[in-house]
């Protein structure tokens, strides 16, 4: 039986690693009741080796496999989310949000309990204050043994997909537990409790039933009614999102005049599609959303063609890999590394949202070196060589070093507008150029610049551009950069903050560009500039300009 069970754990684990978590509640609470309340338990061998069958060796198995099978090394040890997916409390969120400031709650927060589970779970709780006003052992909830300890096994699941007790002020625990910090959806350990509370309020009606046969029939039938009632009225508005019909897709024959773009293309010609503005969702690094509906036309034209998207809409994406994509669209510096990854030669078709706000000026760059085929309805497709992508960097090079070359020079004239600090009188081992280079530590909250801007003037816009190192490594794009506009007396009259991924400009090598724009709150405001982080509050960063 231990083999079968272990067996199962596997498979299942195999299917979804959520389902280890489940059986480990389940089969690890069992044994900790085992072990408890007999004293001889911890010492019988065959309880511990039926333990390992059932829940470590599956565990052990995946992890091995994971480690000798998984080709990208490189994922984020912090996923968004952990704070955010988790159980609220509401049985009867429907009802609940016609109420004015009701909270509005992400959709995966919810776990459904059910009518006849609810009033089941209300008798169940007066008949538990009974107990305990009686001195009766209040973890009897029925007259079977191995139900009861499944059901409290599925009641501290309950709690923990509430993220208790990480939700008061306990989060610091997380730097020590990294397996339950990957956890990003808690409240769909909620499902233990849905499951063992129905199972358990319909064996308390079937016990009703073989007492009172009449009207335990009436109360089952009652309660499988709300149960296929509830069943309904779940999965009404899911059913909508599931027929999600989509005329483009549902016109197989491609004869629509929405569909008409792909009797234009030789699908065959092209190895990639680039769809303009790039996204790019998964990393938990960088966050690149797809605005004027192109995630949605660049799926359609994958499923339709089978061309491959360089956009991305994914979860733990390879760090490595996530910086060579995105890259591409970041202003041309250094040859883009992804060329090297390509099987061949082939060109990329690019699919471009016309009159696109959110274009960048990098983007704009690879549809100029892009040949126009056509435009239908929203969007225009282009053909780009490889080639005409390796000149870029080139040309984007040239241009930089001359912007700062004339940085430079501006700085040295008296109001300019202009600041340019070098950090050469700094001792440095790692620069971005020159001699020197900032190095500060994330937990000091050092003010890696300060400067009075002379010749700014109010209500102008002006940059604020730095180098950082090391931006591949995990979380450190997460990194907060601080921008402050201080009057003469000290006081911050304006301030900017932002994780650092939505400023990338430029890559070179290890390091990467940060460009802030502001607007000068006041004539020769004094700047001030600040980065931290809270999750790598013991690391060092690197800055250059």
């Amino acid at each position: 039986m231990a083999i079968l069970l272990g067996f199962t754990v596997y498979l299942s684990a195999g299917m979804h690693l959520y389902f280890l978590g489940f059986w480990g509640f389940f089969i690890g609470i069992y044994w900790l009741y085992r072990f408890i309340n007999d004293k001889k338990a911890y010492k019988n061998f065959y309880y511990w080796l039926h333990f390992f069958i059932q829940l470590i060796l599956p565990f052990l198995i995946l992890q091995l496999i994971i480690k000798y099978h998984d080709q990208v090394i490189d994922r984020t040890t912090r996923p968004w989310g952990f704070f955010t997916f988790r159980s609220q409390r509401e049985p009867y969120t429907q009802f609940l949000q016609s109420i004015d400031g009701y909270p509005n709650y992400e959709w995966e927060t919810y776990a459904f309990i059910g009518m006849v589970a609810l009033i089941g779970f209300l008798i169940g709780i007066y008949k538990l204050i009974n107990r305990i006003i009686g001195k009766k052992s209040f973890l009897k909830i029925t007259d079977q043994k191995m139900l009861n300890i499944l059901f409290w096994a599925s009641i501290i699941a309950l709690l923990f997909s509430f993220a208790l007790p990480f939700s008061l002020g306990m989060g610091w625990l997380l730097e020590y537990l990294t397996p339950i910090r990957q956890l990003r959806g808690l409240a769909r350990f909620s499902w233990l409790f849905f499951y063992m509370l129905n199972i358990v309020v319909f064996y308390g009606i079937h016990q009703y039933y073989i007492k009172n046969r009449r009207k335990g029939t009436i109360l089952m039938l009652i309660a499988v009614s709300f149960l296929f009632y509830d069943g309904y009225a779940n999965i009404t508005d899911t059913n909508k999102n599931i027929q999600n019909k989509i005329n483009k897709l549902s016109d197989k024959e491609n004869i629509s005049v929405e569909n008409q773009w792909i009797h234009n293309i030789n699908f065959e010609d092209y190895q990639a599609m680039l769809p303009l503005p790039y996204f790019h969702v998964g990393s938990e690094s960088i966050w690149l959303e797809a605005p004027c509906g192109i995630l949605t036309q660049s799926l359609i034209i994958s499923m339709k063609t089978g061309l491959p998207s360089m956009g991305t809409m994914l979860s733990r994406t390879s760090l490595s890999e996530t910086y060579k994509s995105v890259q591409l669209i970041m202003q041309p510096y250094n040859p883009y590394k992804i060329l090297t990854d390509f099987p061949n030669q082939k060109p990329l078709l690019v699919v471009a949202a016309t009159n696109c706000s959110a274009l960048k000026e990098s983007e704009k760059k690879i549809i100029k070196k892009s040949q126009f085929l056509f435009k239908l309805d929203a969007f225009s497709y282009y053909k780009l060589t490889l080639d005409s992508l390796r000149t870029l960097p080139i040309a984007g090079k040239a241009a930089y070093q001359e912007e700062f070359s004339n940085i430079v020079r501006q700085s040295k004239l008296e109001n300019s507008g202009y600041v340019y600090e070098s950090f050469d009188h700094l001792t440095s081992k790692e620069t971005q150029k020159g001699r020197g280079a900032f190095q500060g530590n994330f937990r000091d909250n050092k003010v890696i610049f300060e400067a009075e801007l002379l010749g700014g003037i109010k209500n102008n816009n002006y940059m604020v551009r730095f180098w950082v190192k090391d931006y591949q490594k995990d979380l450190y794009a997460r990194s907060v950069v601080i921008v402050q506009q201080k009057n003469e007396n000290g006081d911050v009259i304006r301030s900017f903050s932002d994780q650092i991924f939505r400023q990338f400009i430029r890559i070179d090598k290890d390091w990467i560009q940060i460009e802030v724009p502001i607007t000068l709150a006041k004539n020769n405001p004094k700047i001030v500039v600040t980065l931290k982080n809270k999750y790598l509050d013991n690391k060092n960063f690197n800055v250059d300009v």
